[in-house]
Formats: structure tokens, sequence, C-alpha cells
């Protein structure tokens, strides 16, 4: 994980209206993805909801693209 990310693996997430693919889309970031120099920017692989259910997609998306969804529980959890 970067220096002082709110992001993580498991954070749930929203995929900005200004990236490449998905936008808008919800999903869990898995994992970061590794930069390939040290000025590229910071990346983490997200596994997208899929909206009706079935099989989700997977994305590398920058930092900078993303939202945490503070409001949505990690899988099985429940708010209290």
């Amino acid at each position: 994980m970067s220096l002082n990310s709110k992001f993580s693996a498991g954070s749930r997430v929203r995929i900005s209206g200004t990236a490449t693919r998905y936008q808008n889309r919800t999903g869990t970031i898995l994992e970061q993805h590794s930069p390939t120099s040290e000025k590229s920017d910071t990346k983490w692989l997200v596994r997208c909801d899929w909206p009706l259910g079935g099989m989700g997609s997977y994305e590398i998306v920058r930092e900078e693209d993303l939202e945490v969804l503070h409001n949505i529980p990690h899988s099985g959890e429940t708010f209290t």
C-alpha cells in the first residue's frame, strides 16, 4: 500500500466517471498493482460488481479514479 493511502485490499470503491473503463461501477479492491516505475501513479486491481449478479469483471484502476464507499459493507459484513 502506498504511504498515506486511504485504499487497501478489501476496500469498497466506486470508479469515477472519468476513468478509461467501467465508469461509475462499484467494486472491491483486491490488491495494489505494482507500478512500472517510481514515477507511475498508484494503481489497484479492482473486482467490479456485476449489476445483475453473476461473474464480476476485473480492472486495474488508477488511484485518482477511485472513491472509497464507506456506506457499503465489505462482503459478509452488516451494519449494526
